[in-house]
C-alpha cells in the first residue's frame, strides 16, 4: 500500500474481506520506548511532578488537535518511580506511563479494529512530538542529576531513543471448521505450527497422535529480521494456546521492534530511530507488519479452513 503518512490511511483502504471478517477486534496495543538517560527522581519528587505537568498540558493540546474533545478525562497519577497520564475517554482512551529509568509506554485497551484504526491514525502522528516533549522535560528538570551535561561544555546532552517497539494483541476463540457446528480445540490449529510435541516421556512425538487435553499451554514464537542493514527491524510472531475455557482460544501477540542489530559477522549496528515514531514511520508497523504479515499472513495461514471470532477484552 502506497501511503507515505498514516494520517492518509482510510479504514476502507486498510480493511478488506477475508480474514477481516473474523478479526474484527484488537485486544491490546502498546508502544514502548527506552530513552537513554540514568536519572532518578526518588529523592526529589518535585522533578517528576514538573515533568508530568508539562506533559499533561502538551497532551491537552494534542487531544484537541486529534479531535479527542474530552479534556476532563485526562488525569495524572503518581506512583513510586513513575507517573502515569490517563485519558479515560471510552472510545479513544489510552495511558502514557513514564518511569524514572527512561521507559515510556503508550497503552490502549481493546476495542473494535475499526475504532482502533481511528485512534491510531489520529494519535500516532503526534507521538513523535509527545516523546520529544518528554525528552526536553527530562533534560530541563533533571539536568546534571541525570548525567546529561556534556563533559566538554555546559550544554545539555541529547537523549537518544535506545530501543522501541509496537505491540499488537489479538484474542481469537470459538474455533470450528467451516460448515461444521462442532467446536475445535486450540491445539488442533497449533499442530500446523508444531509437527512434533513432547509426549508423556518428554520425547518429541508427532503432534497429531497426542491428546490435546494433556497440554496446559502450547506456545509458538519466532523472530525475523527485516529491512536494510542500516535500519534493521525485528518482527516477533507469537501465539499461545492455553487450556482455560476448554482449550477454546488462541492468543496472538505481534511485535515490531527497533533495536541494535548484530550481523552474522558479529558487528553491532545501533538502533536507528529515524522515522520509527513519526507520521511516516507509523505506517510500516501497522500496515506492512500488523495487517499484511501478521493478520493476512500469519493468522490467516494458521486458521485457514476455520471460522472464529475475536474479542476486545477478556474471554466471555
Amino acid at each position: 500500500m502506497d501511503v507515505a503518512d498514516v494520517r492518509d490511511l482510510e479504514w476502507k483502504k486498510f480493511s478488506e474481506p477475508g480474514i477481516f471478517n473474523s478479526v474484527r477486534n484488537i485486544a491490546k496495543f502498546r508502544l514502548v520506548v527506552k530513552l537513554g538517560y540514568t536519572g532518578r527522581w526518588q529523592e526529589n519528587k518535585d522533578e517528576a511532578r514538573k515533568i508530568s505537568q508539562k506533559l499533561y498540558y502538551h497532551l491537552l493540546r494534542t487531544l484537541h488537535a486529534c479531535g479527542f474533545h474530552q479534556p476532563e478525562d485526562l488525569e495524572v497519577l503518581h506512583g513510586e518511580g513513575k507517573f502515569r497520564i490517563s485519558y479515560a475517554d471510552p472510545e479513544y482512551g489510552f495511558i502514557i506511563t513514564v518511569t524514572e529509568t527512561g521507559w515510556v509506554e503508550v497503552e490502549r485497551d481493546g476495542s473494535s479494529l475499526e475504532r482502533f484504526h481511528e485512534w491510531y491514525v489520529s494519535l500516532m502522528p503526534a507521538m513523535q512530538n509527545v516523546l520529544n516533549t518528554i525528552r526536553s522535560c527530562i533534560r530541563e528538570e533533571l539536568g546534571e542529576s541525570a548525567g546529561l551535561r556534556r563533559a566538554d561544555s555546559d550544554e545539555l546532552e541529547s537523549i537518544a531513543m535506545q530501543q522501541a517497539h509496537y505491540e499488537f494483541q489479538i484474542i481469537g476463540y470459538r474455533f470450528r471448521r467451516a460448515n461444521s457446528r462442532e467446536s475445535s480445540v486450540n491445539s488442533e490449529l497449533m499442530k500446523r505450527a508444531f509437527v512434533l510435541l513432547p509426549d508423556a516421556h518428554g520425547r518429541l512425538a508427532p503432534s497429531g497422535d497426542q491428546d490435546p487435553k494433556a497440554f496446559g499451554r502450547i506456545s509458538y514464537m519466532v523472530n525475523r529480521w527485516v529491512g536494510p542493514e542500516e535500519a534493521k527491524r525485528r518482527e516477533n510472531y507469537q501465539v499461545s494456546a492455553p487450556s482455560n475455557n476448554e482449550w477454546s482460544s488462541l492468543w496472538f501477540t505481534f511485535t515490531y521492534i527497533g533495536d541494535s542489530f548484530v550481523s552474522p559477522e558479529g558487528v553491532r549496528s545501533p538502533f536507528s530511530e529515524k522515522d520509527f515514531v513519526s507520521p511516516k514511520g507509523a505506517v510500516v508497523p501497522y500496515v506492512d507488519f500488523f495487517r499484511d504479515r501478521a493478520i493476512r499472513g500469519f493468522v490467516a495461514t494458521l486458521t485457514d479452513g476455520y471460522e472464529f471470532v475475536t474479542t476486545p477484552d477478556i474471554l466471555p
